[in-house]
């Protein structure tokens, strides 16, 4: 987690609210911050896809291809 906090304060040049996260856990919270990273948006609070989405298979949806 201090990598994810460290490259966070490095992109946006403020520290991570981690008082805003205190209720989940290590996993979610590291999650938030790459995706914040990767997005270069700044963590707002929001509950809205903060956390991607792990396993969401849609059937039909497929990304592998048959050789």
């Amino acid at each position: 987690m201090y990598i994810w906090l460290k490259r966070y304060i490095r992109q946006f040049g403020k520290d991570f609210p981690l008082s805003a996260v205190i209720d989940r856990t290590e996993y979610e919270i590291v999650r938030i911050i790459q995706s914040c990273c990767a997005s270069g948006r700044e963590y707002d609070g929001g509950e809205s896809d903060d956390v991607p989405k792990v396993g969401a298979a849609v059937v039909g949806k497929s990304v592998l291809r048959e050789a």
